[in-house]
């Protein structure tokens, strides 16, 4: 059905290797995964649905991360530089945090824990001590050293009650009660001349069974009034690193060295703990788990990958790391890359001197039309629709421009840096940091900066300056107040005339009229938005128009994904759903579809709208599906559903059946319905299939891919491959050499 198709340039050249994940840790109150990644990046991740990504921060400068605790919607790590640093989450209105760490006595930070009041944090360090902190305005206030232990304390966790607290100390597990103060010790793993014996994790559940993880891949479970020894299990072949318990603490999960997740279940008859089943997908060893209030299970280690699984339904993805946004850029038939401390400019092969297929191979090599040094890394970066001026922002604060001095297809480029004029700042008062960059057409700038206000630059052909600064409006629901997330600006898109600008918060988003002035506000969602897209329609065929233009700005559309797997279309001005976007929105459940889209984009015409995760791209051109039938898509015209009616007919004016016939033929009823259900379910993946196309990469990860044309696709991606290459082997690791 759909004859769609489109020239594909796959560039392979980017140098991106993503960093392997440290530590989990779940927010209850706001449904946020912090992931904490071995280059000391924290990525926020909402867990509402499926997980989108919301920010990444890099906050950390010194040290190592080595664990995450989150404590009344505020964020702490340790750092093996033995300091707590609280990482600012934006929109919670605290302040930094990071300039004035808290101090942690024993050097090293191996462990946080918070009770279940949120009154107290325990931390664990190299010195053996066991520290408390308390929550204040400022951060973590030291409160007083609990306990010292004879060795590094590798883990801690609290029982639900805040009175008692276990420790992982060398080859024994401590339990210290606050009150009365009281310490008894339990030896977890006898000590061997063959290997080394050592307890890396510890949980405690609400009976006051302590869960131990050791060495020899022993999961083991304790009485903590008796000190006796309840139950083991060898759930892994190497030592076990970190174990996870449910709501209802009747699972445990473990995980650790190799790359398979073991769920522990206790059989509440005999109150004995055995092995339940294995979860994979990992390939190699996993540092953390968390297990979210809803049951669902996260976890993340060396292979980089946050794994995500749950049941019922069985389901099992693991989603790929992507550089944040800003570092990648497409428009017509260039390229920017953001590497370490450079941008790199590529004009890539024409259009039309490739092969029209999905994975067509270019006739000429690709031309490095600028390699722009920044001595510094990149925040953001993007080129204009025409390809001819790029713009940068560096962690320094330095907003740059420059401007292609070279006439098309010529492979010797000369860059102008343009001048750009900052309005005078109050004495005192300090310009606000920008974070992403997007061209509003070919000659104005939107900048968003860390307040989430969007400044908007105009450029001429030597200099730029600001014109005016946007700011969110607020939402239309009378007495709603606005705060966490939601006043925080997380996706940009402009439409390639720069007419209109849409930005979008956790659940709703704002299309701003740039010549107009006015906003276009849409209704809010109960699931997270994970990509946006704006395409401004064609408006000069008619004087009416014209005149529709001048007084409200142009009109368009907007295109939003969401966490739930939704699609949405809506029309500018008015912010009502199109037709459109009426027959896609469950299109990527009717496409078998687990993880969300990161990206969306029209062609320059709006015919063609790309949608893309990180394994695939889903085409759908818009005439198709406004043109198809959509009745053929219902129960009745399936075959067999008149005679399904009638037997449902029969059994209901049959009065006279006894309750075992009755219940016999109701049964062959169920039976029936669901055998139509199951037909038209795949009636609907089938014809879904037939009027999209789907690009499918299993061997490479889609950084991010965008239709540059009406036949023209273009994708940066990294081969799967060459990730593996840069990981360590699937070896066993550990948090020190010797103990």
């Amino acid at each position: 059905m759909n004859e769609y198709s489109a020239v594909v340039h796959n560039v392979n050249f980017f140098n991106y290797t993503p960093s392997e994940i440290q530590r989990l840790a779940y927010d209850v109150t706001s449904n946020t995964l912090a992931v904490a990644r071995c280059d000391n990046s924290i990525e926020l991740w909402n867990c509402s649905h499926y997980p989108v990504r919301l920010s990444v921060l890099r906050v950390i400068k010194k040290g190592r991360v080595e664990c995450l605790v989150w404590s009344r919607g505020r964020l702490f790590c340790g750092n093996l530089n033995g300091t707590i640093s609280e990482v600012r989450v934006p929109g919670s209105g605290q302040p930094s945090g990071h300039e004035k760490p808290a101090t942690l006595p024993g050097g090293a930070c191996w462990s946080l824990a918070v009770n279940k009041q949120d009154t107290l944090v325990a931390a664990g360090s190299d010195g053996g001590h066991i520290s408390l902190f308390t929550l204040v305005e400022e951060g973590l206030q030291y409160d007083s050293i609990l306990e010292t232990l004879p060795s590094r304390v590798v883990s801690v966790a609290w029982h639900d009650g805040g009175g008692d607290l276990v420790a992982a100390c060398g080859n024994s597990v401590y339990i210290r009660s606050l009150k009365p103060k009281k310490l008894r010790r339990i030896i977890i793993v006898p000590e061997s001349s063959s290997r080394p014996a050592q307890v890396w994790c510890v949980a405690l559940l609400p009976d006051f069974t302590v869960v131990a993880g050791d060495s020899m891949g022993t999961v083991s479970f304790w009485s903590a009034s008796t000190c006796t020894q309840i139950s083991s299990i060898t759930a892994h072949e190497g030592p076990v690193l970190t174990v996870a318990v449910n709501p209802t603490a009747t699972a445990v999960y473990a995980a650790g060295v190799d790359p398979k997740i073991q769920r522990i279940a206790c059989n509440e008859s005999s109150q004995q703990w055995h092995a339940s089943h294995l979860i994979e997908g990992h390939s190699h060893d996993v540092h953390s788990l968390v297990v979210a209030p809803n049951g669902r299970v996260y976890s993340g280690g060396v292979d980089t990958m946050l794994g995500v699984h749950w049941y019922p339904p069985k389901t099992v993805f693991h989603i790929s790391d992507c550089p944040p946004p800003g570092r990648l850029s497409m428009s017509s038939d260039s390229v920017l890359l953001a590497q370490a401390t450079w941008l790199e400019w590529w004009r890539l092969p024409d259009s039309s001197s490739l092969y029209t297929q999905d994975a067509g191979s270019p006739t000429k090599d690709r031309v490095l039309m600028a390699r722009i040094e920044l001595r510094e890394e990149a925040v953001s970066c993007d080129l204009n629709p025409a390809a001819t001026s790029v713009a940068c922002v560096t962690g320094a604060r330095n907003l740059r421009i420059w401007r292609l001095c070279a006439p098309n297809g010529e492979s010797q480029a000369s860059l102008s840096k343009l001048r750009l004029c900052h309005d005078k700042l109050r004495e005192g008062t300090v310009r606000p940091a920008i974070t992403r960059l997007l061209w509003l057409g070919d000659h104005a700038l939107a900048a968003l900066t860390i307040n989430h206000d969007v400044e908007v630059w105009g450029v001429g052909n030597e200099n730029g300056a600001m014109e005016r600064v946007l700011r969110l409006p607020r939402p239309p629901e009378a007495g709603q107040e606005e705060g966490g997330l939601d006043s925080c600006v997380l996706h940009m898109a402009a439409s390639r005339c720069g007419g209109l600008l849409a930005v979008a918060t956790l659940h709703r988003c704002v299309v701003f009229h740039i010549k107009s002035g006015s906003v276009t506000q849409l209704p809010p969602h109960r699931a997270a938005i994970s990509a946006i897209c704006v395409h401004s329609e064609n408006v000069r065929a008619r004087r009416q128009e014209k005149l529709q233009q001048k007084q409200r700005g142009p009109s368009g559309r907007l295109a939003v994904a969401y966490a739930d797997l939704t699609i949405a279309e809506f029309s500018i001005p008015d912010g009502a759903i199109t037709p459109f976007g009426e027959k896609v929105n469950c299109a990527l459940n009717n496409l078998q579809s687990l993880l969300p889209v990161i990206h969306l984009s029209w062609c320059p015409r709006g015919e063609v709208l790309c949608l893309h995760d990180t394994s695939k791209a889903i085409f759908m051109r818009r005439k198709t599906l406004l043109e198809f039938n959509w009745n053929s898509l219902q129960l009745s015209s399936l075959p067999g559903y008149e005679r399904y009616c009638e037997m449902k007919r029969k059994l209901k004016e049959n009065t006279s059946l006894s309750s075992d016939k009755y219940r016999k033929k109701e049964v062959l009823l169920e039976r029936k319905e669901a055998e139509l259900n199951t037909a038209l379910q795949n009636l609907k993946q089938e014809t879904w299939s037939s009027l999209t196309r789907t690009l499918y990469r299993p061997d490479d990860v889609l950084l991010q891919a965008s239709l540059v044309s009406s036949n023209s696709f273009v994708a940066v991606q990294v081969k799967r491959d060459s990730i593996m290459e840069n990981l360590p082997g699937p070896l066993k690791k550990f948090k020190h050499s010797s103990l």
